[in-house]
């Protein structure tokens, strides 16, 4: 069921360099109900993984890249969430930031039974909800503010339908007269 993967040991989200950057201001003056850096391994990367990262980042942007996948496979990772239980809620919590419902919690626990890990990180990792927490904190550290609900779902169903990328998301923000404008 738990099949590792080798992997670098450790992990920077796709949106860590932008939206989750410890270093950005916009983020950093953020309040409340605005979305929190995701606790991948709940560990500081090190110096030569985030640097190997950034610089080996995967071409499929928008989808589940590889590196994203191999660590929410990797051995280090299953070990700290050794159950389906706790790999189901680890999931949940280090892309979400929230833990599964109870419904949440037995569907994906019945389809790691039936697909895998690489399957169950893969389909959370591209899930409606982890795309709007992206393009959410997107809005957030680079336009100081949440985004419309007509930007939130044009954006939304163009990562959905593999039309726009996570990366093609930032660029267009960053290339806005808003944006512009506030810098």
């Amino acid at each position: 069921m738990f099949d590792s993967a080798e992997s670098p040991s450790c992990f920077f989200f796709l949106a860590a360099d932008r939206a989750f950057s410890p270093q950005n201001s916009a983020f950093n003056r953020a309040g409340a109900g605005t979305p929190r850096p995701p606790r991948l391994g709940r560990r500081a990367a090190s110096e030569s993984g985030g640097s190997r990262w950034r610089s080996e980042r995967c071409a499929t942007l928008g989808r589940a890249s590889g590196e994203e996948v191999n660590f929410l496979t990797s051995a280090e990772y299953l070990k700290s969430h050794s159950t389906p239980a706790a790999y189901v809620s680890g999931l949940y919590l280090d892309l979400l930031d929230r833990p599964p419902e109870p419904s949440e919690q037995i569907y994906w626990q019945n389809v790691l039974a039936q697909s895998g890990n690489v399957f169950v990180a893969s389909s959370i990792l591209t899930s409606s909800e982890s795309y709007v927490r992206i393009i959410t904190a997107d809005y957030v550290a680079y336009l100081n503010r949440s985004p419309d609900p007509v930007g939130l779902q044009s954006w939304l169903s163009g990562l959905l339908a593999g039309r726009a990328t996570i990366e093609s998301v930032a660029e267009a923000i960053l290339g806005s007269a808003e944006y512009a404008n506030l810098h």
